[in-house]
């Protein structure tokens, strides 16, 4: 499954509509063949539910060695059973580890500066002996990143064009889940300040999932009105692509623990797997980002791309409807997904408000 957006920002959401229009009667051309040819490049992997020290996990871990990423990110379960982290993490990122506890197979990490940022999942509070192990085999964000939530359960890093935002979210978090708890507050002002092109947040339990855990309600947080440009969790071991307003969400858990069978899909979903094991491959510059999904054959599974950046204006505008609102920004999409090419226009009134988006599948 291929989808790739153009996003164009807009002061005004009348001019979003008459452009949309003259882009429905026009020929567009994307092709495959488009690459990335920018100096502000970044390309990291992220994966999910698999520290269970596997074949499996020996194979995806190659697979994302190939890619030689600049960084990791991880959506929790980083180790389960009996194993160390240092049997399941070290031994197969050394490359990318700094300052973890040493062992047998990494002895402290070979990277000149941390580049393995992992979230939290239950099995890393489950199993082994808790979740101290986990705080005493890594430093994060690390030695070479500033630590803006002043600690170590969730923590945000920049890289580039690229901020992350790694959250714990897991029930016994001590500052809380829900959306007027320190940890969500923490998330929405280092949202807000950050002027990176692209903002992704990263956890363990998928607010949304077509597959046997189900959605986690309680990470249901508005990512997007506060200014995150996508949401990576797992849990379910499974991929999923989900559109939930105007980003979108994806579980990858399918890191090489074991396969999980789908539900119903969710009305959000766009594109569901649990055909083998892999990965996420990300490519990222100031004014483009691609997400795919890559099984351990080395098989695309999925794409997602957007075109284009988010546009900040320099000041707010005023646009009255049926009442006064105070407009940020205005997105014009275009997509192609499973029903075909669509459009659609998502209106932001600020980090607080809710997007409101109209659009289309198209016939092909």
């Amino acid at each position: 499954m291929v989808s790739r957006i153009l996003r164009t920002a807009f002061l005004f959401p009348g001019l979003a509509f008459w452009t949309a229009l003259l882009l429905l009667r026009s020929p567009i051309l994307l092709t495959e063949a488009q690459t990335f040819q920018n100096d502000d490049q970044v390309r990291f992997a992220v994966i999910g539910d698999f520290g269970s020290g596997s074949a499996r996990e020996a194979e995806v871990a190659r697979l994302i060695a190939s890619w030689q990423p600049d960084f990791i990110l991880t959506a929790g379960d980083n180790r389960y059973g009996k194993t160390t982290y240092d049997q399941v993490i070290g031994r197969f990122f050394c490359d990318w580890l700094k300052d973890v506890e040493p062992g047998a197979y990494c002895g402290g990490g070979n990277a000149p500066r941390n580049a393995f940022f992992p979230s939290p999942g239950n099995h890393d509070y489950s199993d082994g002996q808790g979740f101290s192990e986990y705080l005493d085999y890594f430093t994060l964000p690390g030695s070479d990143f500033p630590n803006g939530s002043g600690n170590e359960r969730y923590y945000d890093v920049r890289w580039g064009p690229v901020h992350a935002f790694l959250l714990n979210s897991n029930p016994t978090e001590p500052d809380g889940l829900d959306v007027n708890s320190r940890q969500a507050q923490w998330l929405k002002r280092a949202l807000a300040r950050s002027d990176a092109p692209w903002q992704i947040v990263v956890f363990h339990h998928a607010p949304y999932s077509s597959a046997s855990h189900g959605s986690s309600l309680w990470m249901q947080w508005p990512f997007e009105a506060w200014g995150a440009d996508a949401v990576i969790a797992g849990h379910d071991h499974t991929y999923e692509r989900l559109q939930v307003g105007g980003i979108p969400y994806f579980v990858n858990g399918l890191g090489g623990s074991s396969i999980y069978s789908f539900r119903t899909p969710l009305p959000q979903s766009m594109v569901r797997y649990n055909g083998d094991f892999g990965a996420m491959l990300v490519e990222a510059t100031s004014e483009q980002i691609r997400y795919r999904f890559v099984n351990r054959r080395g098989d695309v599974v999925d794409r997602y791309e957007v075109i284009g950046g988010r546009a900040r204006p320099p000041s707010p505008v005023s646009v009255g409807f049926r009442r006064k609102w105070t407009m940020r920004w205005a997105t014009l999409q275009i997509e192609r997904g499973p029903q075909g090419w669509g459009m659609r226009i998502c209106l932001h009134p600020g980090v607080s408000a809710k997007s409101f988006c109209w659009g289309r599948h198209l016939p092909r």
